[in-house]
C-alpha cells in the first residue's frame, strides 16, 4: 500500500534554510459560521461522492441500486492565493486492497514552481459528527510541471467509518515552494464550512491527523 505521507528525506531534497512563511489570511480560532464572511479569492465546491455502502459490499465489490442510497458529499476549499490550488472537487472514499482503506484521487495546479504540498481532508459521519483528518503530503519537482496528481490511501481502523462517513472537506494545508516560501492555508474558510455540518467544530480538530 502507498503511503499518505513522503516526507523522510523531505528537509534534504529540498536544500533550504529556515523558510519564509506567509498565511493567506488570518488562521486564529474564526467566529461561528454564520459571521464568516469568505474572502473574495476564496470560493467552495460541492459534489456527491458516491453512495454510502456497508463495508462488506466494499469489500466483495457488491453493486448496489444508486437511486435507493445515500450519497457522500464531497466539498473542496478553492483559495487563489496560494501557488496550488486543488483542480475541481475532491473526497475520498473506500476501497478494497487486501484490506480496507480511504483513498482519493487529488489533482493539482500550480502557479509557480513547487516542492512539497500537504493536502488534508476532514471528515464527518452521516450524522454530521466529526470524525478525523487525514492528511497527504507529496514531494513533486514542479520544476517542470504546472499540473500533478497523486493518490494517498489511508488504512481504516474500523469497518463502521465505511457505512458512516457521509462528507469530506479537502483543503490546500500548507505548501512550500521551490524558492524556500512556505504558505498556509486561511483555515477560517475550512471551519465556515465545517460549521455547517457541526456547530460544534473547533478549528483545534484540524490538526487532529490520521
Amino acid at each position: 500500500m502507498k503511503t499518505a505521507l513522503r516526507l523522510a528525506f523531505a528537509l534534504s531534497a529540498l536544500g533550504c534554510g529556515a523558510p519564509e512563511t506567509q498565511v493567506a489570511q488570518d488562521s486564529s480560532t474564526p467566529p461561528p459560521a454564520s459571521a464568516v464572511s469568505l474572502a473574495p479569492e476564496v470560493s467552495v465546491t460541492r459534489a456527491a461522492g458516491g453512495s454510502i455502502v456497508s463495508a462488506i459490499a466494499v469489500r466483495y465489490s457488491m453493486r448496489v441500486d444508486e437511486t435507493r442510497t445515500m450519497k457522500r458529499d464531497w466539498i473542496t476549499i478553492h483559495d487563489a492565493r496560494l501557488p496550488v490550488d486543488l483542480r475541481g472537487t475532491v473526497g475520498v472514499q473506500p476501497a478494497y486492497d487486501g484490506s480496507l482503506i480511504l483513498k482519493s484521487d487529488v489533482k493539482l495546479a500550480a502557479k509557480e514552481p513547487l516542492a512539497i504540498v500537504e493536502v488534508r481532508f476532514v471528515l464527518f459521519d452521516v450524522y454530521g459528527e466529526y470524525m478525523k483528518t487525514l492528511s497527504a503530503s507529496e514531494l513533486v519537482d514542479w520544476a517542470r510541471v504546472s499540473e500533478y496528481s497523486f493518490q494517498p490511501e489511508w488504512s481504516i481502523t474500523s469497518e463502521s467509518d465505511v457505512s458512516t462517513l457521509g462528507t469530506s472537506i479537502a483543503y490546500v494545508s500548507r505548501v512550500r515552494t521551490r524558492a524556500g516560501r512556505v504558505y498556509m492555508a486561511d483555515l477560517s474558510a475550512v471551519v465556515a464550512e465545517a460549521r455547517k455540518i457541526s456547530d460544534r467544530f473547533s478549528a483545534e480538530q484540524l490538526d487532529s491527523k490520521d
